[in-house]
């Protein structure tokens, strides 16, 4: 589908809007709908219906820009770099409300996320076994390196 805007570029985006009783759809491509993002709604309204009210007022402040917590919440956006540590707490809050953790940890296909799984698995005991040959932890280096060689399949 085409973006419903440009008519130029597929459509990537879809808004949605239920007005009394009427529901208003738009297919938008990526550059549109960041174009226009602020016409169609508001991020601060999004991320205050996740708290069921508005925020309680702040007065925490940015120490990198000023931005408050308020202005945070109403525009959706950070000020600077500082404001991400400063508003962490919230934000960290909202993105557990959305999508369930606060941390990406990507998408994968059903058909690759058991050979994925053993990789991370494999990285984290190889780690592991780094830190432990370090720290000249040898037995506990040399049960690693089994287990790590028994996930391997056998090999050397």
């Amino acid at each position: 589908m085409l973006c419903q805007h440009c008519q130029k570029r597929p459509a990537t985006t879809y808004f949605s809007e239920t007005v009394n009783g009427h529901q208003q759809e738009i297919y938008l491509c990526e550059v549109c709908a960041a174009e226009h993002q602020g016409a169609f709604f508001d991020v601060g309204d999004f991320m205050q219906g996740f708290w069921g009210t508005a925020p309680k007022q702040s007065s925490v402040r940015c120490k990198g820009c000023g931005m408050s917590e308020a202005s945070f919440l109403k525009s959706g956006k950070f000020g600077c770099s500082e404001c991400a540590r400063t508003f962490s707490a919230r934000t960290e809050e909202v993105l557990k409300q959305i999508h369930g953790r606060s941390r990406h940890v990507g998408k994968v296909p059903s058909h690759g996320q058991e050979a994925l799984h053993q990789q991370r698995e494999l990285e984290g005991l190889q780690k592991q076994l780094q830190d432990a040959i370090a720290a000249e932890r040898y037995e506990e280096a040399a049960k690693l390196r089994d287990t790590i060689r028994e996930l391997k399949g056998g090999e050397a």
